[in-house]
């Protein structure tokens, strides 16, 4: 008996599924070469607001207005260009792949500058040490000249 609830309740929910209507078009629809920036910016934004919440709670900045603002549009408009995009799931998967390429390819170069940027600071770092290690070998030497006694820890490095 259960067996036969159970077919007739999956019976129920697949039949129910197939009447679903796609979204009718939003007067104000977002371009999609303009939703797919909007996407990047506010992806660009979640990440930033996963590394450091602190700084956007202490501070009160609303990144989506900031979007908003840029994009002149609102959080309508762009809730209703989501769903009328999104009931084209291949289309929605080409635009969410075409910003986590660009995504991809931001954090390519940003990577690049980082270590570019590390190896510069190790570079500062060791000829820090070399000069530094080039001084007290320079004064230790002139205090031997003078006939000066050194002292033992100076001697440490």
């Amino acid at each position: 008996m259960i067996r036969v609830w159970a077919f007739l309740g999956i019976c129920i929910i697949v039949a129910s599924c197939q009447g679903i209507e796609p979204p009718d078009k939003p007067d104000n629809l977002i371009p999609m070469d303009r939703m797919e920036a909007i996407i990047y910016d506010m992806s660009i934004i979640n990440s930033a607001r996963g590394f450091n919440i602190q700084i956007f709670s202490q501070t009160g900045v609303k990144p989506e207005s900031h979007v908003f603002e840029k994009y002149a549009i609102d959080s309508l408009q762009y809730a209703a260009s989501t769903v009328y995009y999104s009931a084209d799931v291949d289309g929605y998967k080409k635009l969410i792949e075409r910003v986590r390429t660009r995504v991809e390819k931001e954090f390519k170069v940003t990577d690049s500058l980082a270590k570019i940027e590390k190896r510069i600071q190790d570079s500062i770092r060791n000829e820090r040490g070399k000069l530094l290690k080039y001084k007290k070998d320079s004064a230790i030497q002139a205090m031997k000249d003078a006939g000066r006694v050194v002292p033992k820890d100076s001697l440490k490095m």
